[in-house]
């Protein structure tokens, strides 16, 4: 006997059951549901990677014999409990979404219709992967900045404030780099989280790939001073490896630059080919900037290097000043 009930479940394990047809009980052989309003499903949480409640409209299949429980609770007076054996899978049809987003007094709803909601999901899990990825690398980046820039004050203290140290710079190095060089990579890193928190891949993915450019830059012009050009060249070749893996995040990013673009009409779908069509682009650019950095003559390559970071944030500019969702 089919009966239409609500659940409320994680973007990610929604999706695995609207794409195996079916619900499963948990270890103690229950599953939860609604019956009257969707709203009364809000009491499992919002998903902690999307920020967002997920309540699915479900045609179950009640299996001959078991017992659909009412049980309310003080969260949902509507409380219906399908008991079963442990990992039971009962047959069911996702047949309407509805989502609240927000915060309490601010909340928004919407309600997704059958045919779009697994690509809804699909680029809502998507989407937070992508962010997970971003965080992390960010955080690796941050770290990796912290430890160079740190260093080269020290570096800086030692030139300053020891004789030694001031004639071995004098004779042997360039002129000492400012430690300033650092503050571009420092507030791309910043941009990165931020746009991360807004759960915006595709500006905290160009925030990124440009930080990463800022941060080589720094890293060679600091290696040049301290240990010359070729000490500079083997630091540059290690690092560019170290952090070639940021450039990953651009690939993932880019197919879910616009998350749920799918479904969302002509608009949407052109705004998100646009996108991605720009990332491309920008890592396109990172590519031939990161050439320039093996380039073994430093006078040369600094000015080189500026002119491809320059060029890879003018052509950040659209994704950048878009205006969010």
């Amino acid at each position: 006997m089919a009966r239409e009930l609500f659940h409320g479940s994680e973007a990610s394990k929604l999706l695995f059951n609207i794409r195996n047809n079916g619900l499963t009980a948990n270890s103690q052989g229950q599953l939860f549901f609604a019956e009257r309003q969707w709203q009364n499903c809000l009491v499992h949480g919002a998903d902690l990677q999307s920020g967002e409640s997920y309540v699915g409209k479900f045609s179950v299949e009640i299996p001959a014999g078991a017992e659909l429980a009412q049980t309310p609770t003080s969260g949902n007076p509507d409380a219906r409990i399908l008991k079963l054996a442990p990992g039971t899978v009962v047959r069911a049809e996702i047949l309407e979404l509805y989502v609240r987003r927000g915060k309490a007094g601010e909340f928004e709803m919407e309600t997704i219709p059958r045919d779009r909601i697994q690509s809804y999901l699909e680029n809502k899990v998507a989407e937070n992967e992508a962010l997970k990825q971003l965080a992390e690398n960010q955080e690796k980046l941050y770290k990796l900045y912290e430890l160079y820039s740190t260093d080269h004050q020290v570096q800086l203290n030692l030139s300053n404030e020891s004789f030694a140290g001031f004639v071995t710079n004098a004779v042997f190095n360039s002129d000492k780099p400012d430690t300033g060089i650092w503050n571009n990579a420092y507030g791309r890193l910043l941009a990165v989280k931020r746009h991360i928190k807004n759960r915006d891949v595709a500006k905290a993915t160009v925030e990124m790939m440009i930080a990463r450019l800022w941060y080589l830059y720094a890293l060679n012009k600091y290696s040049t001073w301290k240990d010359g050009i070729e000490g500079a060249g083997k630091n540059m070749q290690i690092a560019i490896g170290v952090t070639a893996a940021l450039l990953v995040v651009a690939a993932v990013g880019a197919f879910i630059a616009t998350p749920a673009a799918a479904g969302a009409g002509a608009t949407g779908a052109t705004s998100a080919t646009a996108t991605q069509q720009t990332v491309s682009r920008i890592a396109a650019s990172c590519a031939e900037a990161e050439r320039v950095f093996r380039i073994a003559d430093a006078a040369t390559k600094e000015a080189q290097i500026l002119e491809k970071i320059y060029e890879v944030e003018r052509v950040s500019e659209p994704v950048l000043r878009a205006v969010g969702r």
